[in-house]
């Protein structure tokens, strides 16, 4: 049982030893940190230029839709219009003849 204690022992410090020797784990935190907030901001970015190019498309939509319906009512409005149909003519109300009121003398 001895020997496989004093292997244990020494593979710990050997892991000890060559732990400490390499790079220092704060630095590699901070680059894996500064890495994902790049990833981070780029997603973000993409996400936002998307999302303004859809609202940019609704309004240039909506726009060159009023632009087309100002013309086609305007050319409308310079149209004039058309003259109305002429009433049929009404028959007089009271048939009767005309004749004096007062016989001539």
């Amino acid at each position: 049982m001895m020997p496989k204690a004093k292997i244990l022992f020494l593979l710990a410090g050997i892991l000890t030893v060559f732990g400490a020797c390499g790079p220092d784990k704060d630095q590699l935190v901070r680059a894996k940190a500064a890495e994902r907030n790049v990833d981070f901001r780029r997603k973000k970015l993409a996400e936002c230029e998307e999302g303004l190019l859809l609202k940019a498309e609704k309004i240039v939509d909506s726009l060159l839709l009023h632009e087309a319906l100002d013309a086609v009512n305007d050319s409308l409005m310079r149209l004039r219009p058309y003259r109305p149909v002429q009433p049929p003519t009404l028959d007089p109300i009271d048939s009767a003849g005309i004749a004096p009121i007062f016989p001539k003398q």
